[in-house]
């Protein structure tokens, strides 16, 4: 019997790489330094490191836009328009979203893990994990203690 020819259509066919707009960076998936401050994008969410500024989104960022930033700040809770994409920004150990990391911030968490005041806000939960354990206990007061005491290196996101 004789066989007929047949095509090869490989399993995993080569990947084609995407067209990319050029005045349109990537979206950093993984933490990104951004003049020593450091940023990710997941989803419609924006995550920052607690020195982030609007100065340092629009450097990474030429076409974004905050729309509600916490008295001209960048700050938990903040809206920012990337490329015409809604964003929520979550500023690490911003718990009450006006844009600075201080003291009313450790407060914030002091009052949830005593239960006198709990954090109910998802974006400021996230901010109140200074630690980035996944739960909000008394070592993430100290972190951002040491943060605002210190005021040399970043609070940093994962």
């Amino acid at each position: 019997g004789a066989s007929s020819p047949t095509e090869y259509v490989p399993s995993n066919p080569a990947p084609t790489t995407p067209s990319t707009n050029p005045t349109t960076p990537p979206k950093p998936t993984t933490p990104t330094q951004v003049d020593g401050t450091t940023l990710k994008i997941e989803n419609n969410i924006v995550k920052v490191s607690a020195q982030m500024t609007i100065a340092d989104l629009k450097t990474k960022y030429p076409n974004s836009e905050v729309k509600d930033g916490a008295n001209g700040k960048l700050g938990t809770c903040s809206k920012v328009s990337i490329d015409g994409k809604d964003y929520d920004i979550i500023k690490k150990g911003d718990v009450n979203g006006d844009g600075d990391v201080n003291i009313l911030d450790s407060v914030a968490i002091i009052n949830h893990i005593k239960e006198t005041a709990k954090i109910t806000n998802v974006a400021k939960l996230e901010a109140a994990q200074v630690k980035c354990e996944g739960s909000i206990t008394v070592t993430d007061v100290v972190a951002l203690l040491n943060y605002i005491k210190e005021s040399t290196s970043d609070l940093k996101i994962k």
